[in-house]
């Protein structure tokens, strides 16, 4: 089952604590949207398919 967004927040705020006890929930959440975002910008620039779709003529086969 997926997390909610609310899950992922807390679950994101749980670690961050972990790592720097002094951040606040808003600072993580902050955090937490821009690096999500980022994140899926990194994945589509990966996966991202530049190359159009490539036929070729051919004689009529009838």
């Amino acid at each position: 089952m997926d997390m909610s967004p609310v899950e992922k927040i807390i679950n994101a705020y749980a670690i961050a604590k972990i790592c720097n006890p002094d951040l606040t929930l808003q600072e993580v959440e902050k955090l937490y949207s821009q690096y999500v975002s980022e994140g899926y910008e990194e994945y589509n620039k990966l996966h991202r398919n530049d190359k159009g779709a490539e036929c070729e003529a051919i004689p009529k086969p009838f």
